[in-house]
């Protein structure tokens, strides 16, 4: 997939449990759609990072973290599912290929 299709399937997958996304509708600026586009591809980007995004992507249910991935946790916690792959998907290289991995 590429790059746009992974945002746009996480970013459906995100909104079918609950998450709200306004104010980015531009349709009506047709003399600046160029700029449009980009200020939306932006915005969608830095949503993927928020806490929002990550609760409606990954559930708000805690788990017990031992270690993950590449990155382990000093100790055993209690932490909600979506904090414990937000915090994973900021240390990669390509988030976007990572949240391909959950849709």
């Amino acid at each position: 997939m590429t790059n746009e299709q992974i945002l746009k399937k996480a970013i459906e997958k995100a909104e079918e449990s609950g998450l709200k996304i306004e104010n980015l509708d531009c349709k009506n600026e047709t003399e600046l759609s160029w700029f449009c586009d980009m200020v939306i591809a932006d915005s969608l980007y830095n949503l993927i990072f928020s806490h929002d995004f990550a609760k409606a992507f990954w559930e708000d249910k805690e788990m017990i973290v031992v270690g993950t991935g590449k990155h382990s946790f000093p100790h055993k916690e209690d932490i909600p599912v979506w904090q414990c792959y937000l915090q994973q998907m900021v240390l990669e290289e390509e988030p976007l290929k990572y949240i391909e991995k959950f849709l």
